[in-house]
């Protein structure tokens, strides 16, 4: 199988014993681990609480680094950080660069990269920072108008992996419901990525599976990704177990069999009303995402604020 690399991501808004502990057993697992920022941190509808979560994560991850540190631990970190049209990117480069003697990052993740212009900014805004490499998120239309004159940009400056982020896509082209993994929507942008980037030596990073538990189902779109891929390729993951099962994936896994969703209005309407009920429910808001424990499926903000709009205006969508 040409699985080559997985990553997950970690939210920062946790304790700092407990990322340590995940950190240290990565390694063991075939994992890079992605501190993550950026969505994790972000609260739909309530900017007050997402700047607070997100500054208190900063305070978390220095005092994660010096530890490390202090400890002589020697593992690959990547951090996924804010987009350059948020208020918190400048934050963001400010704290990189303060950390700098304290780390070489294995990876920096660059979130909604919608145009070449959009890159070099990432790029001259991280020249006082130590990394190994940057990744490319694709998760707008403006991604694929600007395709051309981003991955000119990459090859310049020796960038080769794209992750594509599939719940701020379908948001951002006003997609409802937001596909799920095994959607044929999702697989047709997924294929012609694929093609594209591949065209030009490019390595494909998945979209992260939402249900945490359904192991054999993630298999299984791991192994669809081996058949339509030529080269290696990657996968990202929310949990642990998540990049367990695909670190063990064997060859004879049968590939997912993508299907078409045909939801009527009134089903349309119900899954956007459920969404909206979910989110809201009496809950402390600390996490953007929202997990169901009755079948441990992962919801990310984005379905809530497309759910929204959807029903602000359906004919929209």
């Amino acid at each position: 199988m040409k699985l080559k690399f997985i990553c997950q991501y970690i939210s920062l808004n946790q304790e700092v014993q407990k990322i340590l502990q995940i950190l240290k057993k990565c390694p063991k697992a075939c994992i890079v681990p992605v501190l993550d920022i950026e969505d994790s941190l972000q609260i739909p509808l309530d900017p007050e609480k997402t700047t607070l979560l997100k500054s208190r994560a900063r305070v978390t991850l220095q005092s994660l680094l010096k530890l490390v540190n202090e400890m002589d631990l020697e593992m690959d970190i990547c951090i996924r950080i804010n987009a350059t049209d948020t208020e918190e990117f400048s934050k963001d480069i400010l704290m990189l660069e303060e950390l700098a003697p304290l780390i070489n990052w294995t990876g920096i993740y660059l979130p909604k990269v919608h145009s070449e212009e959009v890159l070099a900014l990432y790029i001259n805004s991280l020249r006082k920072v130590n990394y190994s490499e940057l990744v490319v998120i694709a998760e707008s239309q403006g991604f694929f108008d600007n395709y051309p004159g981003i991955i000119s940009l990459c090859k310049s400056k020796d960038i080769n992996k794209i992750q594509f982020g599939h719940w701020d896509y379908f948001l951002d082209v006003k997609e409802f419901p937001i596909p799920l993994p095994n959607d044929i929507k999702l697989w047709n942008r997924v294929e012609s990525l694929i093609k594209a980037a591949e065209k030009d030596d490019m390595l494909y990073i998945h979209s992260p599976f939402c249900f945490l538990m359904k192991h054999d189902d993630f298999q299984s779109i791991t192994a669809y990704l081996d058949k339509i891929t030529t080269l290696a390729f990657g996968m990202s993951t929310l949990s642990f177990s998540q990049a367990l099962a695909i670190c063990k994936n064997v060859d004879n896994t049968k590939p997912v069999n993508p299907v078409r969703y045909n939801y009527k209005p009134g089903e349309k309407v119900k899954i956007a009303e459920d969404l909206v009920q979910f989110f809201n429910r009496p809950v402390s808001p600390e996490y953007s995402f929202n997990i169901d424990t009755s079948n441990y499926r992962f919801y990310a903000p984005h379905e809530y604020l497309s759910a929204l709009e959807f029903l602000n205006n359906p004919e929209a969508l």
